[in-house]
């Protein structure tokens, strides 16, 4: 597993939205240290799940607003990524696999949600919420 470093090619042009995406850089590059520096699977995925619950109501409130035209395959995926998460912290609970495959398989799983969600699905409303 290797950290993600911020890059402005990230930005999807609203300071609220990107300092959430930035948090979410934090919450995966900490998965990187759940071995070797004792970091908390679960407390990383609550956190996690905070943060997925207030950010996606402030970005789908903003597509809203903006009238954003393809909102419900964007709502879809949010709701796909929530029960993914569920899943995954159900899994925690009940144990038997190592915390250190867990975490890899976490982490591996957001840096392909990183990629493919922030850069692909939410550069799409770009230029729509602009200004908002």
């Amino acid at each position: 597993m290797s950290e993600i470093i911020w890059d402005e090619a990230y930005s999807v042009g609203n300071n609220s939205l990107d300092a959430q995406h930035r948090s979410l850089v934090e919450l995966i590059n900490r998965l990187e240290r759940v071995e070797s520096d004792g970091e908390d699977l679960r407390d990383i995925l609550d956190q996690l799940d905070t943060y997925a619950h207030a950010h996606f109501s402030l970005e789908e409130k903003m597509m809203r607003t903006a009238g954003y035209a393809d909102l419900e395959p964007h709502i879809a995926e949010h709701r796909d990524f929530e029960n993914w998460l569920s899943s995954a912290q159900t899994h925690i609970a009940t144990g038997g696999l190592d915390t250190a495959i867990i975490a890899q398989s976490i982490h591996e799983h957001l840096q392909n949600w990183l990629i493919k969600h922030i850069l692909v699905v939410d550069m799409a409303y770009k230029d729509d919420l602009t200004g908002t």
